[in-house]
């Protein structure tokens, strides 16, 4: 979208890797996540759309200092009731900048209604070729202007499938913890960090992957979003699993578990 009077800084390094996601919007506020590849001061320009002027114009900026590989959000306040907001954001790569653009209209406190869209358990390997994606028919009812407006999509648990991440990062920990039980070399408190921050980043890449998928970034830009978590964030059914429990599972499943929650929380 084009946003008249906006002046977009880009940096042909920097790219965006996941977002924007538009979280909680309330009457004069916006949360928006955006990650990019590299540590980099973001701008974000806050346009308003209405009638005087269709192509949106600044009413404000704000900027975030991102480190790289991990997600920011930018605190978007002063906003008007019941409007329509489109943020671009600068310092980051031409191609980013016309392309990823959020897109919400704040909460009208004046009306006594709320319209939410729940969806969950989202598992787009599951999707065989030709099927239907129901991610389209979301977007669409979204962009549909002529029909009441949704104020928030609801995720009830299951945001993105994290089960085949999961077990890849469980079996890189897995065995490095077998190695030093066996008597073999292990690795230190240094290596094993290191180790983790691997865990960490196939976790994340279950993330970016199904956030980018046509359709599904489309619908995180372009409405409110509210996330629940639910074992399927985490590991299918995790809490009756066996290796990853207290006693079947040891430190590593513990290790686990704990790095699955970070990563829903970021």
């Amino acid at each position: 979208m084009a946003v008249a009077g906006a002046t977009l800084v880009c940096d042909r390094t920097v790219s965006v890797l996941t977002g924007p996601v538009v979280g909680l919007v309330t009457g004069d506020s916006a949360r928006v996540l955006l990650e990019v590849d590299r540590a980099a001061t973001v701008e974000a320009h806050v346009c308003l759309v209405d009638e005087s002027c269709p192509g949106g114009r600044p009413v404000q900026s704000a900027s975030l200092d991102l480190e790289a590989r991990r997600p920011g959000c930018f605190a978007i306040a002063r906003l008007l009731p019941g409007e329509r907001y489109v943020v671009c954001f600068g310092g980051v790569s031409r191609g980013d900048a016309l392309s990823r653009v959020a897109d919400f209209r704040t909460v009208d406190l004046a009306k006594r209604e709320v319209r939410l869209l729940a969806v969950s358990g989202d598992r787009p390997e599951a999707v065989a070729a030709g099927e239907f994606n129901l991610w389209e028919t979301v977007h669409e009812r979204l962009r549909h202007e002529h029909l009441p407006p949704v104020h928030a999509v609801l995720h009830a648990g299951g945001s993105v499938s994290l089960r085949a991440a999961f077990e890849d990062a469980w079996v890189l920990l897995q065995r490095n913890a077998e190695v030093a039980e066996s008597g073999g070399a292990g690795v230190g408190p240094g290596q094993w960090q290191a180790l983790c921050d691997a865990a960490c980043e196939r976790l994340r890449d279950a993330y970016r992957f199904a956030w980018n998928l046509p359709f599904t970034r489309e619908v995180l830009a372009s409405a409110p979003h509210l996330m629940l978590g639910g074992d399927g964030d985490v590991y299918p059914n995790f809490s009756l699993c066996a290796e990853l429990g207290a006693e079947g599972g040891g430190f590593v499943a513990g290790t686990m578990l704990r790095l699955a929650r970070r990563v829903y929380w970021e």
